[in-house]
Order: C-alpha cells, then sequence, then structure tokens
C-alpha cells in the first residue's frame, strides 16, 4: 500500500479493459471514469472527500486521476474506487496512507536504502516505506510499549492497596493527569507521583490514593489521562527494525525485481 506525505497530491492511475468475445482483454477507452474517495474515521465510518469525473486520458484505455491537496487534509488511511462505463465498464478499488511528514520515524527510508543497499534507485521506495509503517508497531507489541517518545491515553486500574495505578504501556516518562471514571475530575497530582519506568507502574508518595485526601475504591478504573512514556529511540530497536526491513525485502524480492544483496540480512 502507498504512502504519501501530508500536502502532497496524489495520483492514482487505471486502466480500462473490455472482455472480448473469446474470453480475453483489450484495452478500451471508457465512456465515463468517476474516482470516489473516503477517507476512514476513527468511529469506524468512512468520509467522502472528493468525487471526480475527469481522469487525465493518456492512451488507449490508460488513464490517471489527480486527488488534490485540498482534498487530503486529513491523516490516516484513504480508500478509493473508480467505476467506468462503456465497453471496460467495472469497479476498481484501491487505497493508501497519507501521514505526517515529521513524524518521528523509528527507521527513516534513507537507513532502510542504506541497509539494503538500494541507493541507486526510488522504484521501490513506496514498498519499502509500507514495510517500515508495520515494523514499528510489531516491535512496540513485542516490547509491551512505544519506542518513540509519545502521548498516550489510556484505561488503567488501581491495585488493592489504592496505592500503585497499573498501566498498559511502558515505560513511562511524566504524567498529565488522572482522571477517575466515577467523578470524572481529574486528581490532584501536586504531591507528585513516584514513577517505576520500567514496571509501568506509579504509586503515589503516601499511602493515599492519587489526588490526596480522595481514595478510590479497590479495583476501580481510573482513567489516565495524556500520559506521556518513552523509551528513547534505542540503537537496539533501529537494529532490529533495519533487519526486519531486510528480510521483508528478501523475501519480496524475485525475477526481474530481484535488488542487489543487502549489506546483512
Amino acid at each position: 500500500m502507498a504512502r504519501y506525505p501530508q500536502g502532497q497530491p496524489v495520483t492514482i492511475p487505471f486502466t480500462v479493459q473490455q472482455r472480448n468475445t473469446d474470453g480475453t482483454y483489450s484495452l478500451a477507452d471508457a465512456a465515463t471514469a468517476t474516482t470516489l474517495v473516503k477517507l476512514a474515521q476513527a468511529d469506524g465510518t468512512k468520509t467522502t472527500t472528493g468525487t471526480y469525473s475527469s481522469p487525465t486520458h493518456i492512451s488507449l484505455g490508460k488513464y490517471q486521476q489527480d486527488v488534490p491537496v485540498a482534498d487530503l487534509t486529513g491523516l490516516g488511511h484513504y480508500q478509493y474506487t473508480v467505476t467506468t462505463t462503456g465497453s471496460g465498464a467495472g469497479v476498481q478499488p484501491g487505497d493508501f496512507d497519507v501521514f505526517d511528514p515529521f513524524e518521528d520515524a523509528l527507521l527513516p527510508l534513507q537507513d532502510a536504502k542504506d541497509h539494503l543497499n538500494w541507493n541507486t534507485t526510488t522504484t521501490n521506495d513506496a514498498e519499502i516505506l509500507s514495510f517500515i509503517a508495520t515494523i514499528e508497531t510489531s516491535l512496540e507489541a513485542a516490547t509491551g510499549g512505544p519506542l518513540v517518545s509519545r502521548v498516550v491515553t489510556e484505561r488503567a486500574e488501581l491495585d488493592g492497596t489504592c496505592t500503585v495505578l497499573q498501566l498498559q504501556q511502558r515505560p513511562v516518562v511524566s504524567v498529565t493527569s488522572i482522571t477517575p471514571v466515577a467523578t470524572g475530575v481529574a486528581a490532584d497530582l501536586s504531591a507528585g507521583l513516584d514513577i517505576d519506568a520500567s514496571a509501568g507502574t506509579r504509586p503515589s508518595p503516601s499511602s493515599t490514593s492519587p489526588g490526596g485526601a480522595r481514595r478510590f475504591p479497590p479495583r476501580s478504573t481510573p482513567r489516565d489521562g495524556s500520559s506521556s512514556r518513552t523509551c528513547g529511540r534505542p540503537s537496539t530497536a533501529r537494529r532490529d527494525a533495519r533487519g526486519w526491513a531486510a528480510r521483508k525485502c528478501c523475501c519480496q524480492a524475485g525475477g526481474s525485481r530481484s535488488p542487489p544483496a543487502p549489506s546483512s540480512c
């Protein structure tokens, strides 16, 4: 799947073919060609960002539809359909991602290309970027927390003593707020918290629960709002990421598109 930085227009190429009486296919021009683009929302729905019906005609049966930057302001996953009418009538689905060009990258594209010895071509950049996009998530699943500093909001539980807040992700750098579900009011953290970065817990410095006199009942589920935690950008994680990229690209390469042998695989 292709990934494009925010602020860049996207070009969707497509080919129209007609089915012949002998069962073969041949290129044919479409009577009409309409491209519908939608952006996936957090609630699972999709919002239409644009509908286009004037593609650029390249040659017989070959077109491209340009999606302007103004219709790609949202970050996330876009899906589209190209619907053609005429002798080559049909529907062609596709998708792409739009990402923040300033997002923290555990494995920058150039690092991956250096490791693979693919510095002389940009042909496979989109494919390498799609691999990179999955690597950080996979490594974080293995380590149990973020590899690059980010703000996290999660639901957490106090232990039986009502003094230790048990988190799902680690390590922890700082705590912005803790809001009990029962009250919906942010707890007073002025007394400070003792953060156990490795264990993913936040014990209160006193015997009272976070918020001083306000005590949470055992096994209650206060919400931790905007909690930032990180393990930096460890060199070992970047090394592992380069190795994953090499293995993925080595497995994908073959035939006429075999790349030069990577420096280490």
